[in-house]
């Protein structure tokens, strides 16, 4: 069967923190990032969330000091304890550190 993203997948292991509408608002939750492209990513965390809900995200590069920043989401799968996004939002300057890191990596 053929791939049909645009965009390869990598497997990683990053913490990843993102931001989700709760009954009290807006909550910060953890999650750890273990699939990730320059249009998405996948996630497994605890905290449940549903198909066609918009996140923030802010992912965690090794020996970065500062955190990639997603400003918007789209969360397009989920199931018990994971689900997928694809990006909406990503500066330019985020989506250069991402490329970076995805491809400049060894493999």
């Amino acid at each position: 069967m053929q791939e049909l993203r645009a965009h390869p997948r990598h497997m990683v292991d990053l913490p990843v923190l993102f931001v989700t509408p709760d009954s009290q608002g807006v909550g910060l939750k953890q999650g750890s990032l273990y699939n990730l492209s320059i249009g998405g990513c996948a996630v497994e965390s605890p905290t449940p969330v549903t198909v066609g809900e918009g996140l923030a995200l802010f992912i965690h590069l090794p020996d970065d000091r500062s955190a990639i920043k997603i400003d918007r989401a789209l969360v397009r799968w989920a199931s018990r304890g994971e689900f997928g996004v694809q990006f909406q939002s990503l500066r330019p300057e985020e989506q250069e550190r991402l490329h970076l890191f995805l491809y400049a990596k060894p493999a």
